[in-house]
């Protein structure tokens, strides 16, 4: 029999293995982009004038070694076996060879395969035929033998004359293979009929087959006739090819001759040689699967199985296997080779070296010294470094500093680098992007903000880049003078955002340069920008109203230049047009930038006065006023409901003049460092508490009767109830006072108070704090007051009835107050979130209904006890209950909202955010073009995007007509 694997076979193997083994270094042990933030950004990054160097997280680098034989030895089904590995290190993929498999009670076919097919004469014994068999073990018992013949001439009589005779073999030395020795055991059957079919011989001693009294394990089956049978029959048999050839078999005619071919039949032996297909051999771990142990054709006993990992690291030198088989008995068999490829991983540092809007260096060092280094086992060793795809390499190869040696890249594919090593400390050099697209300087006022290139001590900045892909990590911000840092911060982020804030800035007056460092793990960016900083900022002055009666009344209104925030400590003063200064009779600072400024000329005639604005932190302006002072014959009492209603005017204009000015940040606010988490806190209050707001009650004092109401949910009660209402929240306000409180919390939400001489109001809010409360309740009272100042009159005459008189007072007041369009857009985002909760509260429903339903299966299947089953149905019962109820809630609070007006917002932001995503890349594309840097791909990818850009512009036109 042929034994013998070609030179052709072996090419095949070992090329499936290196295939396989890259396949899992490049999918199982190298992970994508690694983002772990760093510990502090400030902590790990050397600044210098041009360059900023630091350490970012640690990758993976993976050390293999290929052809590690050894020769794990016997096994079986019940206790596996173990293939040798270097302590620490794993089997990244494995080739078994295995010989001698035996099973108990083994059914040996020969010859059954298909292929050239014929027969050989059986008669008397002058024509016989033999074919060999082998047992594995030292010894085996035979139970029977079948054999495929086709009888032509039945024996007359019938008699048992086919003869099966089990004979030991010879060594036949001229032609160096196993014949026909001395019998040993002889069995008979009865033919009576012609047929074409098995016939089996039993054997009712069932004889042992002994290794020691033959050659190479190897027994013959003879088949012969009566010495005086008439019997004629033929045994069938299939020739032999390149790959099978199962057995050695003779035909006799006086002498016995050698045919190469294969005659059918079938032994039971136990045990006996079998393909592992016939017991469905495998290999298993439970961390890496289960596989199959393939045929070795043509070879019975033998197998190969190629193990694909990687297992976890060996503890004791050796890693274990399971081996299982559909058979009914033990099956052994030897592995007498495991050639395996091994790896280890390990922590590779990096450092990273980058200048303000260039691509990123980074150093990847991979320490293979000392323990950490190659054993002496194996015959191929290499390393590979796990890089996010979006890096690149910057060398051909990489450099063992210990020897000065390059060993250039066999794989630099997305996401590894692979070389051939040896021990040493390797480097690999690579590039990556810089992140920071942009950032921009934000000043901060009363929850509002300015993009700014510049400021005043003790401004409130908020500094925001925008990354070219989300990440989490540190961001750090750091100011220079001539180089030098003067200042820094830094705070964590997560996002497509990265925020820092800078509280009171302190820093003297000059001119900086900001530089902003983004750490994300594997992923650094980093830019610079200008920046001054002010002592003072110009500001400008407006006279609002300026009325002459029995004094000269002034409303001026004062803000900044750089920003358009209201200056609300600024000191007033008037002087003559000779510079004579005139003390003012009155100066009302109401705390918005408007000032109310009167005083009394000395006389009736035309003046020209200026009014001088100062402040600590403003450059003194002036401006000239020009007055024919003549007194009139009016009442106090109306001149100061005249000055009342030009600073409600006054102040409905300004609101709306900043919200034309500002624009609106979409920009979440992310602090950390050294924010300051109370200045945070109060900037964030006004967002909170309109967040909060959900219907706004006003009520007339002396009646107790609703005035007027504003809703962002719908109140639909009657008018009695809304009156009861704020009269029971105004007599509560009384005992909460004594007892200390300033806020009422319900089951439903927070119900803030303010009241004026004439009116009350009450704003229905969700739970907030008391930083919210106290904004509320401001804005509620100056809402008040202003509503007063333009209606009080008729507000004091009114005794019941119709309410349309105030409407568009309280209307011009309440948008004077409150930032109207803000309003909107904060419930719009509330929606958004009360929509997405309730998608995933639906989901987790259906996931419980789907556990009920398994939970009834399983009891169906006897697999749960009653108990158990009412226990877990109860649980999920109760579980689905309380999330119906919230799902409920919401649907209840949705239906409140004004839906239709809110989503049409909601498409409009979210394309307007998808159309600077792609205006921020096609920017970037098309300065590397302009550059001559664009390749093949990236001019694609450019054609793409400015594809996608025309259909955002088509998409928002038609959100644009479908909400007009």
């Amino acid at each position: 029999m042929n034994h013998k694997k070609t030179k052709q076979t072996k090419t095949i193997i070992k090329t499936t293995l290196i295939i396989l083994t890259l396949i899992i270094i490049s999918t199982t042990l190298l992970p994508p982009n690694q983002t772990t933030p760093l510990t502090t950004a400030a902590a790990t990054a050397t600044t210098t004038k041009n360059t900023v160097t630091g350490q970012g997280a640690n990758t993976n680098a993976t050390l293999i070694i290929t052809d590690y034989n050894t020769n794990p030895g016997q096994a079986d089904t019940q206790n596996g076996f173990n293939i040798p590995c270097p302590q620490n290190w794993g089997i990244l993929n494995t080739t078994l060879t295995i010989n001698n498999i035996t099973a108990p009670n083994a059914t040996i076919k020969i010859g059954e395969r298909p292929g050239e097919i014929g027969s050989r004469l059986i008669y008397t014994i002058q024509f016989m035929c033999a074919a060999s068999f082998t047992i594995s073990t030292e010894s085996a018992k035979l139970y029977n033998v079948s054999v495929y013949i086709d009888v032509h001439r039945p024996p007359s009589p019938p008699d048992k004359n086919l003869v099966a005779e089990i004979c030991n073999a010879t060594w036949d030395a001229n032609n160096q293979r196993p014949t026909v020795g001395d019998n040993i055991y002889t069995a008979y059957v009865l033919i009576n009929s012609t047929f074409r079919g098995w016939v089996t011989f039993d054997f009712s001693s069932s004889p042992t087959l002994n290794s020691s009294d033959t050659v190479n394990n190897t027994f013959f089956i003879v088949l012969r006739g009566g010495q005086f049978s008439t019997l004629i029959c033929y045994w069938l048999y299939v020739a032999d090819d390149e790959t099978y050839d199962e057995s050695y078999s003779y035909t006799y005619m006086g002498s016995w001759s050698f045919e190469s071919i294969d005659f059918r039949m079938r032994l039971v032996l136990d045990p006996g040689p079998v393909y592992p297909s016939e017991v469905g051999l495998r290999v298993n771990r439970t961390d890496v699967g289960s596989f199959v142990v393939e045929d070795v054709p043509g070879q019975r006993g033998n197998g190969t199985c190629t193990i694909i990992g990687p297992t976890p690291p060996s503890q004791d030198g050796y890693v274990h296997f399971n081996a299982s088989a559909n058979w009914g008995g033990t099956v052994y068999f030897n592995v007498t080779q495991a050639n395996s490829a091994v790896y280890r991983d390990v922590e590779a540092g990096t450092v990273y070296v980058a200048s303000p809007g260039q691509p990123v260096n980074w150093n990847v060092t991979v320490d293979a010294t000392g323990d950490q280094g190659f054993p002496e086992v194996g015959a191929g060793k290499f390393i590979n470094v796990s890089i996010p795809a979006d890096w690149w390499n910057l060398t051909e190869g990489a450099l063992n500093i210990s020897n000065n040696e390059v060993s250039t890249y066999l794989i630099n594919a997305s996401g590894m680098l692979l070389f051939e090593a040896t021990n040493g400390t390797w480097v690999v050099q690579c590039g990556g992007p810089n992140v920071l697209s942009s950032f921009s300087v934000y000043s901060l006022y009363d929850g509002m903000e300015v993009n700014v290139g510049g400021a005043v001590v003790s401004d409130n900045l908020s500094v925001r880049g925008v990354l070219s892909r989300s990440l989490s990590g540190n961001v750090n911000l750091t100011v220079l003078s001539s180089g030098s840092p003067v200042f820094s911060v830094q705070a964590s982020f997560s996002g497509g955002v990265a925020e820092v804030g800078w509280t009171s800035v302190s820093v003297a007056p000059g001119d900086y340069t900001l530089r902003l460092l983004v750490e994300g793990g594997l992923e650094v960016g980093l830019l610079e920008k200008p920046f001054t900083i002010s002592a003072r900022a110009p500001c400008n002055i407006r006279i609002d109203r300026l009325e002459s009666t029995d004094k000269v009344k002034i409303l001026l209104y004062v803000s900044r230049n750089d920003t358009g925030f209201p200056v609300t400590d600024a000191q007033i003063s008037v002087y003559y047009a000779n510079g004579i200064r005139i003390q003012p009779d009155d100066v009302v600072n109401y705390g918005n930038g408007s000032y109310f400024v009167a005083f009394t000329p000395p006389g009736e005639e035309a003046y020209t006065f200026n009014i001088e604005v100062s402040g600590a932190r403003i450059e003194t302006a002036s401006t000239v006023v020009e007055v024919s002072y003549r007194p009139p014959p009016l009442s106090p009492e109306v001149v100061g409901l005249v000055l009342a209603a030009v600073l409600q005017s006054e102040r409905s204009a300004q609101s709306w003049r900043l919200l034309a000015a500002l624009g609106v940040s979409s920009a979440a606010v992310v602090a950390g460092g050294v924010t300051g988490g109370m200045a945070y806190r109060r900037w964030r209050a006004p967002v909170r508490a309109m967040s909060s707001m959900e219907n706004v009650l006003v009520a007339h004092k002396e009646t107790g009767l609703p005035l007027w109401s504003f809703d962002l949910l719908s109140l639909d009660v009657d008018a009695t109830l809304v009156s009861g209402f704020v009269s029971a929240v105004r007599n509560f306000a009384e005992e909460m006072r004594l007892g200390g409180f300033n806020m009422l919390e319900t089951r439903i939400g927070t119900f803030v108070r303010a009241e004026s001489e004439l009116l009350d109001v009450v704003c229905v809010a969700g739970r907030v704090g008391r930083l919210e409360v106290e904004w509320l309740r401001s804005r509620l009272g100056e809402f008040l007051r202003l509503v007063e100042a333009e209606a009080a009159s008729a507000l004091r005459k009114w005794e019941g009835g119709d309410v349309s008189e105030f409407r568009d007072v309280f209307r011009r007041a309440f948008t004077s107050t409150f930032d109207y369009p803000r309003l909107v857009r904060l419930h719009e985002a509330r929606m958004k979130r009360l929509l997405k909760e309730r998608g995933r509260i639906v989901g987790a429903i259906a996931f419980l209904e789907e556990e009920a339903r398994r939970a009834a299966e399983m009891f169906e299947r006897g697999e749960l006890s009653a108990e158990e089953y009412e226990r877990q149905v109860s649980e999920l019962s109760r579980d689905k209950e309380a999330l119906e109820q919230r799902v409920a809630s919401i649907d209840d609070t949705l239906s409140r909202m004004r839906v239709r007006e809110l989503i049409i917002t909601g498409k409009v932001e979210k394309a307007r955010e998808r159309f600077n995503e792609i205006r921020v890349e096609i920017e970037e594309l098309r300065k590397k073009e302009e550059r001559g840097e664009l390749t093949e791909k990236e001019k694609k990818r450019l054609r793409s995007l400015e594809k996608d850009l025309r259909k955002l512009v088509d998409e928002l036109s038609k959100i644009d007509e479908g909400g007009s």
